[in-house]
């Protein structure tokens, strides 16, 4: 019986219904499974206690919550449409929820197998590699690792954490483990590489590296107006910054440069076989510098975006394989940082494969996040900006993971203005160009000599589920920051001096935004008496205040204009800016909602308009983590729209995206409504889905 319901459950997972209706279906990201007539295939074991997809006719409710743990069920996650993952006995669930539900199915079937696995077959039987596990709760993963034992007894775990295990397995057993009703996910184990784009043979610099050539664009915080904030007295002041990399320096408080010379709270060795923090690659060091470096060297002209902040480096370079290594639970970067009073965390590293996926290592950036909502992590958007068919714009779809998550900001790279250091060759003149880029005007360009223009090489979204990334871009192109001191360390896009070295990449972007969002952070709190803003309220203010690249650097109205008005998956909400965050005022609304809204339930904000005004409003929430092998990552749905006084209701309902944009110029005068609505929050705390909202009319 088990075998041949297996094979429904596979069958069925890429079967689609005509008849069913919104609400009806599981959405699979292999498929479509329609539970009605179904349910007798499922009910010769329902007195059994096992984990079960659980679909209600309608949205979930906390009442449907409160019968499921009447029934003596544990809710596990969410599943679109309107399904929860539980464990529980299917007879007593019934008993309980009655009409309420549209059926019941094993948690099992082909849909648990990552599309990023290899095709298997004889030739792969004997293959042994590492595959990462995803378990649906900790109490979950003894016994089931148990079973997998009995499907390949060669199997052993390479490391744990929570029920996130890497695992050396037989290919051919992989597609077996569909079975293992515990099991949520499988897919490859990641490999990651930090994302500064390297150039090779490309690599050189023009300038002469004792500061004459001094322009102030050098470090990419002029294009992004830093300086504004700092004449305001916001330097990054009070906030804590962690930079999870390839290591800061020499790897020592007492030890470091200059730069970092105040600057570092505490470190942290991670990487596998490494006793310090120091960074041998030289990739974090320039990444931290380009945060909170203080420009010793240079008499403050090459200092960070926030240069009073401090940091604490996680150096995750291993020297036994001479690359980055990442811990099974990426909790084990951020918790510690979150502990030691961080509330940012730039990340300038991610895969550079499978394309878009929402995988175990999204899915623990949006757990994290969710549970620690003052924290906010950024991630690089990837350097896999690529022109491969040719026609002179970027192709879509090729944002890396973790930066797919839907909590985290994801970064992507704008050119930076600098037409002196690092690499001033046009790209056709790069090495990878004809494979990369090999049309006009892309062709042509340059990397660094227009600020409005998106770098070739960053990575554009959508994910694969149609979501919105990156969500910010800042200049990534010919950036100067520190240069680690460690002999024979990596010089990158070129050295400017023994203290200074270009380079280039979403890697160097990242932590320009994220010395933006030290700055933003310390605005809310001292400007506008937030106290403890949630990562929400900081990343939509960096959204709210960004600066919109339109059209982009190859003009308006032609085959090849690189930008749309904004939101859009080359900038997203545009270009991280200072002078705009520094400068908001009385005419601008922000609400830190950490309560929330529930199913149904709506928050209202009334305001007037004065003819010919402009109205922006962005609203940004942190998403309950989805499940890797669903359809769609959003699990909580809240809309925003705008009431006019004509009895109008504007707004997009957008069901993919945890922030809403609405822009609207040259108003009616009169009385307007903004309202925030939980359309469906079947996972929320206490039922509800805290948010933060920016709201500008001027």
């Amino acid at each position: 019986m088990k075998q041949s319901l297996q094979g429904l459950i596979g069958a069925l997972t890429v079967a689609l219904s005509l008849n069913a209706g919104a609400g009806e279906l599981l959405k699979f990201e292999k498929g479509d499974v329609d539970l009605r007539g179904l349910q007798s295939v499922f009910a010769a074991n329902e007195q059994d206690e096992q984990i079960w997809i659980v679909q209600f006719k309608s949205v979930i409710t906390p009442a449907d919550h409160k019968a499921l743990k009447a029934a003596g069920a544990k809710v596990y996650r969410y599943v679109p449409e309107d399904a929860l993952v539980v464990r529980g006995s299917r007879q007593a669930m019934k008993t309980r929820l009655g009409s309420d539900l549209q059926g019941f199915m094993p948690f099992s079937g082909e849909f648990k197998l990552s599309t990023a696995l290899p095709a298997f077959s004889v030739f792969s039987s004997q293959k042994r590699d590492i595959f990462t596990l995803t378990f649906i709760h900790n109490d979950e993963v003894k016994a089931a690792l148990e079973q997998i034992q009995k499907l390949d007894p060669q199997m052993k775990v390479v490391q744990k954490s929570g029920r996130f295990v890497d695992v050396v397995m037989n290919a051919a057993a992989v597609p077996a483990l569909s079975r293992v009703n515990a099991l949520e996910f499988v897919e490859p184990r990641a490999e990651i590489v930090p994302l500064a784009l390297p150039m090779g043979e490309d690599v050189g610099t023009l300038a002469p590296g004792d500061y004459s050539d001094y322009t102030g664009f050098e470090t990419g915080t002029k294009v992004m107006n830093f300086e504004n904030a700092w004449q305001a007295g916001f330097k990054g002041e009070g906030q804590i910054v962690s930079v999870a990399d390839t290591g800061l320096d020499l790897g020592e408080i007492n030890r470091v440069s200059g730069e970092f010379q105040g600057a570092v709270l505490k470190g942290y060795a991670v990487g596998v076989g490494a006793k310090t923090w120091e960074d041998p690659m030289g990739h974090g060091t320039h990444v931290a510098g380009s945060v909170a470096g203080r420009g010793t060297a240079s008499g403050g002209k090459f200092q960070g975006g926030a240069p009073k902040a401090m940091l604490i480096p996680e150096g995750m370079w291993s020297p036994i394989i001479d690359n980055l290594t990442v811990p099974p639970k990426l909790s084990q970067l951020f918790q510690p940082a979150f502990n030691d009073g961080a509330r940012l965390h730039t990340n300038s590293w991610g895969k550079a494969a499978d394309f878009g996926a929402y995988d175990s290592m999204a899915v623990q950036a949006d757990e994290f996040l969710f549970n620690n909502q003052t924290m906010l992590v950024l991630f690089a958007a990837g350097n896999s900006g690529v022109d491969k068919d040719a026609n002179g714009v970027i192709d879509r779809n090729s944002i890396g993971t973790p930066g797919t998550a839907k909590n985290v900001l994801t970064v992507g790279a704008s050119e930076n203005l600098n037409a002196l250091g690092g690499i001033q060759k046009q790209i056709k003149e790069l090495g990878s160009a004809k494979a990369n880029w090999p049309a006009e005007p892309i062709w042509s360009s340059k990397l660094s000599d227009d600020p409005n223009g998106i770098a070739a090489f960053s990575s554009r979204g959508p994910t694969r589920d149609g979501r919105l990334k990156p969500e910010i871009v800042a200049p990534g192109t010919n950036i100067l920051s520190a240069f680690s001191q460690v002999p024979g360390a990596n010089q990158l896009w070129g050295k400017y001096n023994d203290h200074y070295a270009y380079s280039g990449g979403t890697s160097m972007a990242t932590p320009l935004a994220a010395g933006a969002a030290a700055i933003a952070r310390e605005v809310l709190i001292k400007k506008h008496g937030l106290g403890d803003p949630s990562g929400a309220m900081v990343k939509a203010l960096l959204m709210h205040t960004a600066v919109d690249l339109y059209p982009g650097q190859y003009g308006e109205g032609t085959p090849t204009q690189e930008l749309t008005h904004r939101p859009n998956n080359d900038q997203g909400y545009g270009r991280a800016d200072l002078a705009n965050v520094v400068n908001v005022g009385a005419g601008t609304q922000l609400v830190d909602n950490k309560t929330g809204v529930g199913t149904g339930e709506k928050v209202e904000i009334a305001f007037n308009v004065v003819k010919g005004q402009n109205l922006l409003a962005n609203m940004v929430y942190f998403d309950a983590p989805g499940t890797p092998s669903a359809a769609t990552a959003l699990v909580n749905n809240l809309d925003m729209t705008l009431l006019t006084p004509d009895g109008q209701e504007i707004g997009t309902r957008d069901a993919k995206n945890n922030h809403e944009i609405l822009e609207m110029a040259n108003l009616p005068a009169g009385r307007y409504t903004l309202v925030i609505k939980g359309t469906n929050v079947p996972m929320g705390k206490s039922g509800k889905q805290p948010y933060a909202l920016a709201l500008t009319v001027k």
